[in-house]
């Protein structure tokens, strides 16, 4: 499913069923998802969710979506408009060397200080799991205050901005801004052979999963997933006082 782009005068980017192009190729069911930002949509979108749902590959094809329409390639997606892109600007992946003298957190803060310096209305902005090589507090706070920053610009100047991230609580402290919105990534799984679904995109405000243990009980033992769950209801885990 490749089509021709459509590249308009709008500073957006609007596709429907788009796919990766790697990842569809390697696996014979692959959920297609729509992107959509800019004009009508929120310009900046907050995915959370559990391990291994699809977080970092929807951010993947978000970027390979506008740099394949940028190089004059047909896009994997079946209808995709969008406005040029002047800059695609990621903090997906972190390689550390003793060479560098910078630690993997003071690498974070640089991409992600480059990202708010340049970026403008047409800049694409792509963040996976920024703050992990922190304190959450800390981590949490940046993220946030990079988000308010962003939004404090409207229309008219925040870049496209796609964020993964595993800080439930952030939904706290960007609930005053409207321009963000924040979704939750699901997933489920029958006990059918060949036959697996995807439930993506359920927005939320300040939403909060019990642990995603759909795929652990063939790895843990029972008492661990039952102490689990119990925690998790105690709210003993997984819960930031703010």
């Amino acid at each position: 499913m490749w089509n021709r782009p459509k590249f308009i005068e709008e500073p957006i980017i609007d596709a429907s069923r788009v796919a990766h192009p790697l990842l569809q190729m390697s696996t014979e069911k692959f959920v297609t998802n729509p992107v959509s930002s800019g004009c009508n949509y929120s310009r900046i979108k907050v995915l959370t969710g559990p391990n291994a749902c699809g977080k970092s590959v929807y951010l993947k094809q978000v970027g390979l979506l506008v740099y394949l329409a940028h190089i004059g390639s047909f896009v994997p997606a079946e209808v995709a408009h969008m406005g040029t892109v002047n800059r695609i600007m990621s903090r997906i992946y972190t390689t550390d060397s003793v060479l560098d003298g910078m630690s993997t957190f003071a690498k974070d803060l640089d991409q992600i200080s480059v990202s708010l310096r340049r970026g403008n209305e047409r800049s694409l902005i792509i963040i996976d799991e920024f703050g992990k090589g922190t304190l959450t507090e800390v981590g949490l706070s940046l993220l946030a205050s990079s988000l308010s920053y962003w939004a404090a610009k409207g229309q008219s100047g925040c870049p496209h901005v796609f964020i993964a991230s595993h800080f439930h609580a952030l939904s706290k402290l960007i609930s005053d801004h409207c321009d963000i919105l924040s979704y939750h990534v699901s997933s489920s799984f029958e006990n059918v052979e060949h036959t697996q679904s995807l439930e993506f995109f359920r927005q939320w405000k300040s939403y909060v999963e019990e642990p995603n243990l759909t795929f652990s009980s063939d790895l843990l033992k029972e008492w661990l997933i039952q102490r689990l769950r119990h925690m998790w209801q105690q709210k003993w885990v997984c819960q930031l006082t703010l």
